[in-house]
């Protein structure tokens, strides 16, 4: 399909002069997310074309063609003004003049501590202990229709233990949990995606103890076995992503607990146009190997104890902000979960952020009983000791990430101290990770363990972010650890190629961390 229009039909506001082309690339724009648009905003352009590959139906390439330098309006902008999710209103389509770049306000790409440039891969070839593990990369990379991608990975075994060594459990079953999910097709030969819809979340349990593709099976919202999915808060225009999963057994059987974030929409360019305002816990129980997912229980934290904002007067700043934010990361410090020093607690990690300063890790403890009692919850404040008060959790490290893991290490020169390992400031190429002589640290120094490359290959604005380790996919002697890559792109190339939205997994010797 070619659509074209000439830079001097200036638009008004009863929508004329617009193309009956570009009315139709609105509605077919909405498809490839599940935050249907309020309002698409159509600029003029000299000229435009969109190849539509109709044996493929959604399969879509843009191609812009520039015809002057001179003329402010050579280049299509296409601004989604995101209404609520799940938003049932026919989008308004509006047609306005493109601002002149001079007028126009920059994005800013640098707010995660530098420019993106400078947070992408620098010295890939360095001897890093950890490498790739491609065969982990492989299972949800080699998947061509339903499940295609998604972030926020997280792991549990669903009998509950940890730290026994895959290689020794071949009759394993891990369930996966995930955040935003790509549901649709993959045609590799044109390396496109088609069909797209999105998803906020989605699970998967992998039978056995391999990355066999043909092992794993996925659940998420229309898959047309699940109805309960997605699991939705209370509050209207907000979802839910998940967070650090892990299963306890109880009196009535086994239960998967994961954390829920809650998320609102926000204003902001790209791929941080969200804002995090609370986390639950979701519990599903497990019967027969399988997640109850109808019998599955939220805890809502109306009480403030999971996520907390604390406004306060801080030097000149007369209102400064502290976010306290929790469920990112956790230990199970369990005798049933072949934890090597229990001591009958459950650590959920987390952070808290404070303007001008980084990111820093927070700590919380629980008994397993008490897990949805979120009262009974306690809080590292340092010397101290523990708190019931959230807000007097303190750091125990600096410069971590939104989702993280801490591990015990079962022997070599570390044995019995505990890796934390991130992607230090959130976003950028490195993994790093930090030793602790105990659950709540201290911590030593940060050391870079490996450097991805595959973002900046990539190009459209891909970033790495979020690493973590997953013990219960990892063998005796190696620890798993997995990234994700997202986009930045304001052409949507989240949802043209294939290869930027799905965890790659490195590995590393135990006695190398």
């Amino acid at each position: 399909m070619n659509c074209t229009t000439d830079k001097n039909d200036e638009p008004d506001q009863n929508n004329e002069n617009v193309p009956e082309c570009l009315r139709d690339f609105a509605d077919e724009l909405k498809t490839l997310s599940p935050w249907t648009p309020s309002v698409i905003v159509l600029r003029p352009a000299t000229e435009f074309a969109f190849d539509y590959d109709r044996r493929a139906k959604r399969d879509w390439t843009r191609r812009i063609l520039v015809g002057s330098v001179a003329a402010c309006f050579a280049v299509l902008c296409l601004v989604l003004e995101f209404g609520p999710c799940f938003q049932s209103e026919k989008p308004q389509v509006i047609a306005v003049s493109s601002t002149p770049a001079a007028d126009a306000e920059p994005i800013n790409y640098s707010a995660f501590e530098g420019a993106w440039s400078a947070r992408q891969s620098t010295n890939p070839s360095a001897d890093y202990p950890a490498k790739p593990a491609d065969e982990w990369t492989d299972l949800l990379k080699n998947r061509y229709e339903g499940w295609t991608g998604a972030d926020g990975i997280f792991t549990a075994n669903l009998d509950g233990t940890i730290n026994e060594g895959l290689e020794n459990r071949p009759e394993q079953k891990t369930v996966f949990v995930f955040s935003d999910t790509l549901i649709g097709k993959i045609d590799r030969k044109k390396n496109l995606r088609s069909d797209v819809k999105m998803v906020n979340h989605s699970f998967a349990i992998l039978d056995g103890n391999k990355p066999q593709g043909d092992r794993i099976e996925f659940f998420y919202a229309n898959d047309g076995k699940t109805p309960r999915l997605p699991i939705k808060p209370s509050t209207e225009g907000q979802w839910y992503w998940l967070s650090e999963c892990f299963v306890l057994k109880t009196e009535k059987g086994s239960m998967l607990n994961t954390f829920l974030l809650r998320i609102a929409r926000r204003e902001a360019p790209g791929a941080f146009g969200f804002r995090h305002v609370g986390v639950d816990l979701l519990q599903i129980p497990i019967r027969d190997g399988k997640l109850d997912f109808e019998a599955a229980i939220v805890t809502e934290d109306t009480n403030n104890r999971l996520f907390n904002v604390v406004e306060r007067e801080i030097g000149d700043d007369p209102r400064s902000r502290s976010t306290f934010f929790f469920g990112t990361g956790l230990l199970e410090n369990l005798k049933s979960s072949g934890a090597p020093n229990p001591d009958g607690y459950i650590y959920v990690y987390g952070y808290r952020d404070e303007r001008s300063k980084p990111r820093r890790l927070i700590v919380a403890k629980v008994l397993p009983e008490d897990i949805a009692r979120l009262d009974r919850w306690t809080y590292y404040a340092g010397k101290n000791g523990w708190s019931n008060n959230v807000q007097e959790a303190v750091g125990i490290a600096d410069g971590v990430s939104t989702e993280l893991s801490v591990t015990p290490i079962p022997f070599g020169p570390k044995a019995g101290k505990y890796a934390l390992i991130y992607t230090p400031g959130t976003i950028g190429s490195k993994i790093a990770v930090r030793i602790g002589d105990t659950p709540v640290g201290p911590f030593g120094g940060e050391r870079i363990i490996y450097e991805e490359s595959v973002a900046a290959t990539l190009g459209e604005k891909v970033f790495a972010y979020n690493a973590k380790a997953h013990p219960v996919l990892s063998t005796t002697d190696e620890l798993l650890i997995s990234y994700n890559l997202n986009s930045n792109d304001e052409h949507f190339a989240l949802f043209r190629i294939p290869d930027i939205y799905f965890p790659r997994f490195v590995k590393i010797r135990v006695e190398d961390l």
